[in-house]
């Protein structure tokens, strides 16, 4: 079963009542809130499926439905097989089922719960068997209700679950336990060895323990039958020393009764907070029949604990489709949830580029007029890489140069000797061209001396070429 929140549906059906409850599965916290609990002991089937769709109409999204049958319901058999393979386990229960319980496989239905035992390569089977009339009964109302059941478990299973999920399990502390919890008409007896279920037993109460007159009377019978249990179970066994009682909310008064008529020393505990902390909602009825709330307080675990289901093969086949179903349409939205997250980040990160780079690309903008301002003053004054190795050349003459020369002038070669002058020479498309820097230079404070030394028309691919050197003499040329 998948580890995420679900709702669900639960109904106890213990012979004259039901209680019914929606819950939330989510790790060791249990959310039980009851909806519905009457005494159906004098209801016809039609009357029992008007009870329960009244109070299961306002439900809604419920994805499991659980069913609990009182212990006094089934047959309980324990086993004792030289395996600890389930495969294997299950084709010898298969084999030997018929020989304890007085139903045909046709009569009935049944499933097992197996525990590791301390002799390596056996294992420890609690076998339970429902009547197939009885359970086909209770089935057929809960469909006529519009419920389709997904477990069906035993009472026993919820008590089991609510004491391995409640603070007093220590799985570190391997101790024999006595289970004891008591509800209108019966009370019910589980033994277990720490999470192991090694006996469970059901009796009916023979006086009624609400009634303070009657409370002697009971405890005594409850104390003489948890040792009538407890010294069956040692002639099985052998070795059980069981001194930690724990018992339902509705024996917390009972509890020094545990110490005087069992035994002084014995540790005697409760599981009421574990009870109220986990249900809520209408207790009217739970409250006039003092009824437990322990079986349904472990329902919200019984998929994370040991239990049985006794559905007819066929539901348990329809509840595994569902399952499956309900795990594939899980893994589908979680894997596109997977995907635009991917797909998200993958589009923010683009993004993020994009905007980058247009942000080089505005910033470069702005740059263009003087990186092209540059290039022109390169191109046209290409002989800052053909200066003579050793000269220098004053920087104001070079930033005057690139402030006067036309662009239609291309120089070639700049020479500057502090002892006779500065010669220019360069190339351009006409002769008048050639007039125009002259005068230019002439009015410059750099070169007021001016004067052309050579300019010479070329034909170069049909093309006119004009080559020309101007020279300034020094003393002219101001520093």
């Amino acid at each position: 079963m998948a580890k995420y929140n679900k709702e669900f549906l639960g109904i106890e059906w213990t012979g004259n009542f039901i209680k019914i409850v929606t819950g939330i599965i989510s790790g060791n916290v249990s959310k039980i809130n009851i909806i519905g609990s009457y005494k159906i002991a004098e209801l016809n089937d039609d009357k029992i499926v008007e009870k329960i769709k009244a109070s299961t109409e306002q439900c809604q999204k419920i994805s499991k439905t659980f069913l609990l049958v009182s212990r006094s319901t089934v047959i309980v058999r324990y086993l004792k097989l030289p395996s600890t393979e389930k495969q294997e386990i299950q084709k010898m229960v298969d084999l030997q089922v018929e020989r304890h319980f007085p139903y045909s496989l046709q009569e009935m239905y049944y499933d097992f719960v197996c525990f590791e035992t301390e002799k390596k390569g056996y294992s420890h089977i609690v076998l339970t068997a429902i009547n197939k009339k009885e359970c086909d009964r209770i089935i057929r109302i809960m469909v006529q209700s519009g419920l389709k059941p997904d477990l069906l478990s035993v009472s026993t299973w919820g008590i089991v679950s609510a004491y391995l999920h409640s603070s007093l399990y220590n799985p570190a502390h391997t101790r024999y336990v006595a289970l004891i919890d008591t509800a209108y008409d019966r009370t019910e007896f589980i033994i277990m060895y720490g999470s192991m279920v090694l006996h469970t037993r059901t009796i009916s109460n023979e006086v009624d323990f609400t009634l303070t007159s009657k409370q002697a009377a009971f405890m005594e019978q409850i104390i003489a039958e948890l040792r009538y249990t407890l010294d069956r179970l040692e002639k099985e066994r052998g070795g059980i020393v069981v001194n930690t009682i724990i018992v339902g909310h509705t024996l917390v008064s009972a509890i020094p009764s545990f110490k005087v008529n069992f035994s002084k020393d014995a540790t005697v505990l409760s599981l009421e907070d574990y009870c109220k902390s986990s249900v809520q909602g209408n207790f009217n009825c739970v409250q006039e029949y003092n009824l437990s709330l322990l079986p349904i307080s472990g329902m919200a675990q019984l998929m994370h604990s040991p239990t049985v289901n006794l559905l007819p093969p066929s539901l348990k086949k329809q509840s595994v489709v569902r399952e499956t179903r309900g795990g594939r349409l899980y893994a589908a939205i979680l894997a596109v949830c997977i995907c635009l997250v991917v797909l998200i980040g993958t589009l923010t990160f683009l993004y993020q580029k994009y905007t980058y780079v247009k942000n080089i690309e505005r910033e470069l903008s702005r740059l263009t007029p003087e990186a092209q301002s540059v290039t022109v003053a390169i191109k046209r004054i290409g002989i800052i890489n053909t200066v003579k190795q050793g000269q220098v050349f004053p920087l104001s003459m070079l930033s005057e140069l690139y402030k006067i020369i036309p662009q239609n002038i291309f120089l070639a070669l700049l020479e500057y000797d502090i002892s006779h002058g500065v010669s220019f020479r360069g190339v351009t498309t006409d002769m008048s061209h050639v007039s125009d820097l002259l005068l230019i230079l002439q009015k410059s404070p750099y070169f007021k001396n001016a004067e052309i030394k050579y300019a010479k028309e070329k034909i170069i691919n049909k093309q006119e070429r004009i080559d020309f050197e101007i020279f300034c003499p020094y003393g002219t040329v101001e520093k």
